[in-house]
């Protein structure tokens, strides 16, 4: 499968610039398979998707995806929306194996917002979106070479929104009396920061509210070419970040991934934790 990494340049002369762009769909999930080959999305008017795919093996696969849709915003008492799935094409929801055979298909053309690493899409008959996208989320950090299997996995994730997408803010700017960059910025959704009430030790949310916020760096201290410095956990903070880079260079630049990770069952995103 080919590349498909987009990134928006953050200049580092532009110390006042504000960049602001719409993180991918709201609230969004992997399947349980990397690197397939992406057969067909369908979508029907019961709140349903179909997705079938080729797996490394040959074998193809029809899964039935529902039951979520927009992302919550944080709380302690109430879990995060998810999907539910069905990989046997009918059987686990409905115990019919040949299902997927007589899915009704209304999937409209998709005319939403722009999207990276999107692969497929749909209009749902009730006007909800469905997208798929692609992504490397185990992808070394620090500009480190793959060196397991899993490094280069490309990920299909699913997700499933109405109205506005998340919205990622970016302000690059000099700390330490001009000798690092940095960068601050927030990421709402409707106008309510985007947090995470806990994680581990690395980072990880613990929960299905956190999200990482990854970003690249070109012809940085991290050597010359990309290299992905290590993300910022959207946990406990209430939507704002700020990340001290690397040092002050003429050619250095910042790349900034147009997505945060993980995504729920609707908010797409960036890179996600649980990275490597």
């Amino acid at each position: 499968m080919m590349r498909l990494l987009l990134r928006v340049l953050v200049p580092v002369s532009l110390v006042a610039a504000v960049l602001v762009v719409a993180a991918p769909a709201t609230g969004s999930e992997p399947l349980a398979d990397a690197n397939v080959e992406l057969g067909s999305l369908k979508v029907n008017g019961k709140g349903e998707a179909l997705i079938t795919y080729t797996r490394n093996d040959g074998r193809s696969r029809h899964v039935l995806v529902w039951g979520a849709v927009n992302a919550r915003p944080p709380s302690a008492e109430t879990p995060q929306v998810r999907f539910r799935w069905d990989y046997a094409g009918g059987w686990g929801k409905y115990r019919n194996g040949k299902y997927w055979t007589r899915f009704r298909n209304e999937c409209r053309p998709y005319d939403g917002p722009a999207l990276p690493m999107l692969i497929a899409a749909c209009r749902a008959p009730n006007g909800s979106y469905w997208t798929i996208q692609a992504w490397q989320r185990r992808l070394p950090l620090l500009g480190f070479d793959p060196w397991l299997p899993q490094h280069t996995n490309w990920e299909l994730h699913v997700s499933h929104w109405t109205g506005a997408l998340p919205l990622l803010e970016v302000h690059p700017n000099w700390t330490y009396d001009g000798r690092w960059q940095g960068l601050f910025g927030r990421y709402s959704y409707l106008g309510a920061p985007m947090y995470g009430l806990s994680s581990n030790a690395k980072g990880v949310p613990k929960d299905g509210y956190g999200r990482n916020l990854y970003i690249d760096t070109l012809n940085s201290a991290y050597g010359r070419g990309g290299g992905a410095s290590p993300g910022s956990s959207r946990t406990r903070t209430p939507g704002p970040f700020v990340t001290a880079s690397s040092r002050r260079s003429r050619s250095q630049a910042i790349r900034v991934r147009r997505s945060v990770l993980p995504l729920q069952a609707s908010v797409i995103g960036s890179r996600s934790a649980g990275r490597g």
